[in-house]
């Protein structure tokens, strides 16, 4: 194997060199050695891998000098920076506590090589007096190293760097103060509780974050404690920051708390209190948010209460079975807040939200009745469509049927109704459409539908100069939807025609669908 060490081919060199260290011999690695000093640069990493294996044959078999002797050879200035790393860890692993007084040579020395290698392998040992090594070397390098070293100390999680990540923390670095909070966070010691929450009120606001994310990240559960305790502090900024520590720990328990907060407090506070009663209570939790929405009279205030309450709904499993806790407080809200509890009410959906909903179109306020009807157009089921045509038709007053005529196209043109219902409602519509806009809305809706009998409806307003260009996209669809799968024969040679008429009148990408499905038609109707 040794003679391949001198091989033309690299390859071949570096597996020999690689292979030779696995063998360990003193044999195999005098020949590395050797061919250390004449191997070409490219192979020198491959044998210094295979001296790494060797070492630590060496060790293991009791010739721990020969492996030392090595390890601290390789070290020294001139090779690859990989080498010299791993024969520093290398060197100081294998000497156990004795290694510790090369682990704070190169820790506190200016070669940036071994410093890292120094820190990656502090983090590794178990020995008892690396920790002290390492905050000994603090005061020895500038902050720059000081914030590598503050991290490793986070990594170790050693208890006994609390005090000094501690007083980094507060007089250190900007940067370092940063790190020795987020470091503090990783210590297994109940200590760490109190130096955090000192750093929770910190003036530099990158220390106070950092802190706040290493408090939120403890598994301690005396941490929830603390929390709830700070929610009842008088001071807005404890509070404050309770907050933001409920949210991060997702603590459900301090629900009550919060909804106290929101009722005796204000401003920004009872903002957060709220947008945070919305992330973490339970549906069931609805009723005492719409009791503080009553209360308030800030219209900000009423907005985080209603955003609140759409949160709940949304996470509710069904939401409907909440919206008598809504109804029962219509009758006894002013307008503005009826017109809030309409759109909760288009939230809970369900018949029961409805039938108040509908109720409301004949409010005495007219911004209650247009928010009545705008939550009808776009109401969350189908189950609004009978109203809806109906208001279309018959409405009181113009605005009142163009909005109710866009929400039976919206639901003519999605998909909460079966198919024959969505035509239906596409043809009542047709009826209505007396103005070009109105026309309009119907071509898009005509568009989406899944029957041939929809062509019928489309194809007379290919010859509305006011609304042909629409009809001719409004065909695109409705032909793209109907030539899907299998077409019949039959509905296939009823698109050629006007596909035909279209092919010629489009441009650009249009005109090549046109012609793509004018092809596809043509083949489906032979």
């Amino acid at each position: 194997m040794a003679p391949l060490l001198d091989h033309v081919d690299a390859d071949v060199a570096q597996a020999a060199a690689r292979a030779l260290g696995s063998i360990g011999t003193p044999e195999a690695i005098q020949a590395l050695l050797d061919a250390a000093g004449r191997a070409p640069s490219e192979n020198l990493l491959a044998i210094c891998e295979g001296l790494g294996r060797g070492v630590e044959h060496l060790a293991a078999t009791g010739h721990l000098d020969e492996a030392l002797a090595i390890c601290d050879y390789y070290a020294e200035p001139g090779l690859p920076r990989q080498v010299r790393q791993a024969a520093l860890r290398g060197a100081i692993t294998l000497r156990g506590a004795n290694g510790l007084a090369l682990l704070r040579q190169a820790l506190t020395g200016s070669d940036y090589v071994l410093f890292a290698a120094a820190v990656r392998t502090a983090i590794e040992l178990k020995e008892p007096g690396v920790t002290a090594v390492l905050t000994g070397a603090l005061a020895s390098v500038d902050a720059d190293r000081q914030q590598v070293l503050v991290q490793a100390l986070g990594e170790r999680g050693d208890s006994h760097a609390a005090e000094t990540l501690a007083n980094l923390a507060q007089s250190g670095a900007p940067a370092v103060r940063v790190a020795a909070a987020r470091a503090l966070g990783r210590l297994a010691d109940d200590r760490v509780m109190p130096l955090l929450e000192g750093l929770l009120v910190s003036d530099d606001e990158a220390v106070r974050r950092a802190a706040m994310e290493a408090y939120a990240a403890l598994r301690n559960p005396a941490v929830d404690r603390a929390v709830l305790d700070m929610l009842k502090d008088l001071d807005p900024a404890t509070r404050r920051t309770a907050i933001e520590l409920v949210q991060r720990r997702r603590l459900v328990a301090a629900v009550p708390a919060l909804l106290e907060v929101a009722a005796k407090t204000g401003g920004d506070l009872r903002r957060a209190a709220l947008r945070t009663v919305g992330e973490l209570a339970q549906p069931t939790r609805l009723p005492e948010v719409l009791d503080l929405l009553a209360r308030f009279d800030d219209e900000a205030d009423r907005t985080a209460a209603a955003n609140a309450a759409h949160r709940l709904l949304s996470r509710a499993p069904a939401p409907s079975t909440l919206s008598g806790a809504l109804v029962d407080r219509l009758a006894k809200a002013d307008p503005p807040r009826r017109a809030t509890l309409i759109e909760l009410l288009a939230a809970a959906g369900g018949p029961v939200a409805l039938k108040a909903v509908e109720a409301s179109l004949g409010d005495s306020d007219p911004g209650v009745r247009a928010t009545a009807l705008r939550v009808l157009a776009d109401w969350p089921d189908a189950a609004v469509a009978p109203l809806l045509l109906k208001l279309a038709k018959e409405g009181a007053e113009p605005a009142q049927r163009q909005v109710a005529y866009r929400g039976v196209l919206r639901l003519a043109g999605g998909n909460e109704l079966p198919p024959e219902q969505r035509l239906d409602l596409c043809r009542q519509a047709a009826e209505l459409a007396t103005n070009a806009q109105s026309r309009r809305l119907l071509l898009a809706a005509l568009g989406h539908q899944d029957l041939p009998e929809a062509l019928d409806l489309l194809l007379p307003y290919l010859q509305d100069p006011e609304v042909r260009r629409e009809a001719r996209v409004a065909l695109l669809s409705l032909a793209d939807r109907l030539l899907r799968g299998q077409p019949s024969a039959e509905v296939a040679r009823k698109l050629v025609e006007p596909l035909e008429q279209i092919a010629g009148q489009l441009s650009g990408n249009r005109a090549k669908q046109a012609r793509q499905l004018l092809q596809k038609a043509r083949a489906a109707a032979r």
